[in-house]
């Protein structure tokens, strides 16, 4: 993810990139974790303020939970802005960055609802359709 990340900072960089990217280039030294996360956060500092997107982090198994989480916390320590969206069972591992600030969105029946009928479209019969969006509104609970 990182890796990801620092490609896509360098690629809105109009300066020349960082020198110790260049003298890693030309040894052909393939930088490891930490030393890509510093670059990334060196090259963020190119910016007046960086955000970084994240989504999904429930999908994540719970090492690669806890390997995103200190990464928010090191990007977020260096004043890089980050929006996380996720389930909410992985509050109490958020929970622990700080500054943070937390919106919990629940989705409306109405808006499900017509999600749902917009995808079945006209292929199920009238009876069917009231019954799957039923079943899928009450096994749903705002998510």
């Amino acid at each position: 993810m990182v890796n990801s990340l620092l490609r896509q900072i360098l690629s809105g960089l109009h300066k020349p990139l960082p020198y110790e990217l260049r003298e890693m280039y030309d040894l052909c030294h393939t930088p490891d974790y930490t030393e890509t996360l510093d670059l990334f956060i060196e090259s963020s500092n190119q910016y007046r303020l960086t955000f970084v997107f994240l989504d999904g982090l429930d999908e994540c198994t719970p090492d690669q939970q806890t390997q995103v989480a200190d990464l928010i916390d090191a990007m977020v320590t260096k004043g890089i802005r980050v929006f996380l969206a996720s389930q909410p069972h992985v509050r109490n591992l958020i929970d622990k960055i700080k500054p943070l600030e937390s919106q919990e969105i629940h989705a409306q029946d109405e808006d499900l609802k017509a999600f749902i009928n917009e995808q079945l479209g006209d292929r199920y019969t009238p009876q069917l359709r009231s019954s799957i969006v039923k079943t899928m509104l009450e096994t749903a609970n705002g998510m």
